[in-house]
C-alpha cells in the first residue's frame, strides 16, 4: 500500500509509509479514544461511534482519484484454483490461523 501511494502520487517513500502507518494506528486506536472521551458510554455506543467515523472517512475519500503516475492494471479475475493452491500451502495456513 505504501509503495502504491509512492508510485501513484510520487510521494517520498518515508512519507507514504508514515501516512499508511499513521492511518492504521488511528483506526485501531479510535474505539479507545472514544471510550476515553466518553467514559460513560456503553461499548455499543463506542462501536457505533467508531463505525460512524469510519463511514465518514470512507465518504471523504470516495472522490479521491488516482495520482498522475498511476498505471492502469488489468482487472484480476477470480480463480478457485488459485484459492485451493493457497490453502494447500501449510505455512501460509498456519501463519494465517495464528492471527485468529
Amino acid at each position: 500500500m505504501a509503495t502504491d501511494v509512492k508510485n501513484v502520487w510520487g510521494a517520498p517513500q518515508g512519507l507514504a509509509l508514515g501516512c499508511l502507518l499513521g492511518s492504521l494506528t488511528l483506526g485501531i486506536a479510535m474505539p479507545s479514544l472514544l471510550k476515553a472521551f466518553f467514559s460513560d458510554a456503553f461499548w455499543q455506543g463506542v462501536t457505533l461511534g467508531a463505525s460512524g467515523l469510519a463511514l465518514i472517512a470512507a465518504a471523504l475519500t470516495r472522490g479521491v482519484r488516482d495520482g498522475p503516475y498511476a498505471q492502469r492494471m488489468p482487472a484480476a479475475s477470480f480463480s478457485m484454483r488459485n484459492v485451493l493452491l493457497i490453502l494447500r500451502c501449510r505455512s501460509w495456513v498456519l501463519v494465517t490461523l495464528s492471527y485468529v
